[in-house]
């Protein structure tokens, strides 16, 4: 048996076993527990069967765990939303004068709605288009958010008239067993115990049932009472009567709609934050489509046993932290949902613990506090530098706190970023196959003009695909998706980037990296950047006899890679790859400006030197051209066509006697020529454009510096002073001078 389930859920390629999976599983009931108390306490106040409820939401809880679990194959744990609830009872029931029966038929017709988007994939779509920046918003301020509740139930954050909060007493004693449990659970976090958050949570109850033993007011009380039966569901199938009068309450569509964008936003939420969390701790990626599919079944029961919208809850993270990894966590949690009905004086342990009016939960605080940190780590995978991205993410974080409701504060960042996009509309994107993703991925980083690179897989057979997957014939090709800023850079020049790193007459292997994934691809979203692709190819054909194989095609999909496969290289300085980065660096010329003027031109605008260097492959007395102890800063040029060749950057005295160069501006605007003359064995080296003689590179260049040596004739060139190279026409080079 304990073999089968070991498979089932896939333990060993998760890295965990059924004692990391039962406390994971245990330590979301117990983060979880309260919802039974306070969901039923809400819903009794719409006129609600107090047992009726509180049994409703322990099976419905239970049988949403087993779906998550044994469809999704996820940690998570599913319960009535906190925000549903309130909304269910306050607004529907209080303020709008809608019955009970009918608030669970709202409920049930939003679930059954998910469930179909959830069916179809349109949720998962929609939800993968969220962008990265705002999912790691939405992950880091779920985080804060977590944390501001656990400081609450703590009693270390309390409202206060002036500054609307402020700190707690803590000569309280309830307060102080919380502080006791926060340092706890920090010290078993920083020293790397396994399931840290459990064990904290444990022996914070321990201590404070101990102490309610000697005396100890506001301590966690352990019942006498063990078992309480209760058989009551009363309010089974009443969503049907309310779906009855539903149909003649034609304005009640808002009400249903409103249940359905919260839960969207807050289960969206939820799952990014967590799924992001473990997907960068284990590289394991989870399937979103069955993980909304085992949510909106969750809706769907739970509305037609009794209760309002089951949804994952955040808390969920809880059991995460304790080591959850597969869906065998979501079963013990829906396990101890179940035992929880009858066992209610256990869970009584953790529950709200009144002092002086007001409501602590010192058990159960410090695992929310500490989950929090843990989920607001995801703010340094913001891009602070790109204002758009950051301007969203603050205001998802901040409103998600202040306004305190995750929905919202989605809602908030979505809008800004819409917003903010609708203004800045040169900024555009690409997505390029070309090999290895994590050299393209830091390669493109590292270009001006670039805002974003993300490592992912494009345009393969379906959606979310494994890294394992795709290395098994899946057909999606590891891509990047890049994201520029038009005004600094142009998708023409950045695909002149791109045929840098690749060869293009190579069918499924880039380096030494074979399979169709690794086959080279430009994948557009609209006819301009398709005709743009395909020119910058016909151009580049004219270098190649064999036929181009690139694939340019409009992006069908695009699913980012794994955590562990993003800024590799960044982790990773020594990774492998093929990939020369070095050539970002480098300028991109366009050829085509420079044009070779006739032989007569040339003639007439050289001098006899010049001519006979350039194009008679004469070479000049060492030591004479002024150009070899020239020391100004900027740029050399083709004396014949004005094609950028060096800069004054890369100069150095060789002590041979003509000016002397480490690298050109651009690999591409010298051409190599074997050269036997005067019975030497030689590499002549030519301008691109113009094809002008301009003298050899040999070996014996300084080894820091690639170990190259272009030793140039100085009537070969034309000197550009750097004070006036915008004047001349090159200012788009300077930054590669100095």
């Amino acid at each position: 048996m304990q073999e089968a389930l070991r498979k089932f859920f896939n333990f060993e390629e998760y890295e965990t076993n059924f004692k990391k999976e039962i406390i994971a599983g245990t330590t979301n009931f117990l983060t979880m527990a309260y919802i039974l108390g306070v969901n039923t306490i809400i819903l009794h106040s719409a006129g609600m069967d107090f047992n009726s409820v509180f049994l409703a939401t322990a099976i419905s809880s239970a049988i949403a765990c087993f779906v998550m679990g044994l469809v999704a194959n996820a940690p998570l744990g599913l319960a009535p939303g906190m925000g549903s609830n309130s909304f269910f009872t306050f607004i529907v029931v209080k303020l709008y004068g809608y019955s009970y029966q009918e608030a669970l038929a709202m409920v049930f017709v939003s679930g059954t709605l998910f469930l179909l988007l959830s069916a179809t994939g349109i949720r998962d779509k929609i939800i993968n288009s969220i962008p990265e920046n705002l999912k790691q918003s939405i992950g880091a301020g779920t985080g804060f958010f977590i944390a501001l509740i656990g400081l609450v139930k703590a009693g270390i954050a309390v409202s206060h008239p002036a500054t609307l909060i402020t700190l707690g007493n803590f000569k309280n004693p309830t307060v102080l067993l919380a502080v006791f449990g926060l340092l706890l659970t920090i010290i078993l976090m920083s020293r790397k115990i396994d399931a840290a958050v459990f064990f904290g949570l444990l022996i914070t109850a321990i201590v404070g049932i101990i102490l309610g033993r000697f005396g100890v007011e506001g301590m966690p009380k352990f019942s006498n009472e063990i078992i309480k039966v209760n058989t009551s569901l009363n309010h089974f199938g009443d969503f049907f009567y309310g779906l009855k009068s539903l149909i003649s309450k034609p304005k009640s569509i808002f009400l249903i709609f409103t249940f359905f964008f919260v839960d969207f936003f807050d289960t969206a939420g939820t799952l990014v934050a967590i799924t992001n969390k473990i997907t960068s701790k284990t590289g394991k990626n989870y399937q979103m489509k069955k993980m909304l599919f085992s949510d909106a079944v969750g809706t769907v029961v739970g509305a037609v046993l009794g209760t309002s919208t089951v949804t994952t809850l955040t808390e969920s993270t809880s059991g995460v932290a304790a080591g959850g990894r597969t869906g065998f966590t979501a079963i013990t949690t829906g396990i101890w949902f179940l035992i929880a009905s009858i066992f209610t004086p256990l869970v009584a342990i953790a529950s709200p613990i009144e002092v002086g009016g007001m409501f602590f939960e010192p058990v159960i605080a410090p695992s929310l506090i500490c989950v929090g940190i843990l989920m607001a780590t995801q703010l340094s995978s913001i891009d602070w530098h790109d204002f758009t991205a950051a301007s969203a993410g603050f205001v998802t974080i901040m409103i998600m706190i202040v306004g305190y409701s995750i929905p919202d504060g989605i809602a908030a960042g979505f809008i800004v970023y819409v917003f903010s996009k609708l203004f800045t509309k040169n900024i555009k994107d690409i997505y390029l196959a070309g090999g290895c993703f994590w050299g393209v991925e830091e390669y493109f980083a590292r270009i001006d003009g670039v805002i974003d690179s993300v490592s992912g897989y494009a345009n393969g057979s379906f959606d979310n695909p494994t890294y394992e997957n795709v290395c098994n014939n899946s057909g999606h090709a590891e891509t990047v998706h890049i994201t520029y800023d038009s005004t600094k850079v142009s998708l023409d020049t950045l695909l002149k980037y791109y045929f840098r790193i690749i060869d293009p007459t190579s069918v499924n292997k880039q380096g030494n990296d074979r399979g169709v994934q690794y086959r080279t691809g430009i994948y557009y979203q609209n006819d301009e950047d398709k005709q743009i692709a395909l020119n910058a190819i016909k151009e580049e054909q004219k270098k190649y006899s064999k036929p181009i194989v690139i694939e340019v095609e409009k992006l069908k999909r695009f699913d980012k890679a794994e955590e562990y496969h993003q800024d590799y290289l960044k982790k990773n300085p020594n990774g492998y790859c093929h990939i020369n980065l070095n050539k970002a660096s480098e300028a991109i010329i366009d050829e085509k400006k420079y044009q070779k003027p006739s032989d007569d031109v040339l003639k007439e605008k050289l001098s006899t030197l010049e001519y006979q260097v350039t194009q008679e492959a004469a070479t000049e007395r060492a030591f004479t051209h002024e150009y070899y102890k020239n020391q100004e800063d900027g740029i050399y040029v083709d004396i014949t066509t004005g094609e950028p060749l060096f800069s004054s950057k890369d100069k150095y005295d060789a002590g041979c006697g003509w000016p002397s160069f480490t690298k050109p501006i651009a690999t591409e605007v010298v051409n190599y020529k074997k050269d036997s003359s005067h019975g030497m064995n030689r590499v002549e080296v030519r301008s691109r454009a113009g094809e002008a003689h301009l003298g050899h590179v040999f070996e014996d260049g300084p080894r820091d510096k690639g170990g190259l040596r272009y030793c140039i004739n100085g009537a070969s060139l034309r000197f550009i002073p750097y004070d006036k190279m915008d004047e001349e026409g090159y200012g788009e080079f300077k930054k590669y001078v100095k």
